[in-house]
């Protein structure tokens, strides 16, 4: 796998995953939606069912992401990841392993691939054609 698989698993997980956590915890605060076939004033899409699809999807990715990196080998950089997905700083890392800075990004690096692979392989197009409705 290349740098570009590495570099897009990382803006994932810097960017992305953060925001699908933080939607997925949002489950207990929404309500049943309600779906009726009688016309809105203006609107034809229902708020409630997007928001209940947008939560299930991310509680579905956040799920598929826990499973992956849970199974990534040990030696390939599993509990780097993980204490990542913690939200642990790459300088904690370093300190709560005793490896270097080096060692560490080699590690990043060779579970970034591995989940990239994983994932691709486990859950193939999971992420492509979920966007979430802003007008949430």
């Amino acid at each position: 796998m290349g740098s570009n698989t590495v570099e897009n698993v990382d803006y994932f997980f810097e960017h992305d995953f953060e925001m699908y956590v933080a939607l997925a915890n949002m489950k207990d605060l929404i309500r049943s939606p309600e779906i009726s076939d009688m016309p809105r004033s203006g609107s034809t899409n229902n708020a409630q069912l997007d928001k209940l699809t947008n939560i299930a999807h991310a509680s579905m990715i956040v799920e598929a992401v826990n499973a992956v990196v849970r199974s990534i080998p040990a030696k390939r950089g599993r509990n780097v990841l993980q204490w990542r997905l913690e939200g642990r700083t790459w300088l904690e890392i370093e300190m709560i392993s005793g490896y270097s800075h080096g060692w560490i990004a080699n590690k990043r690096k060779e579970a970034y691939e591995w989940f990239a692979r994983l994932f691709d392989q486990s859950f193939p197009g999971l992420l492509e054609p979920f966007e979430i409705n802003e007008n949430v």
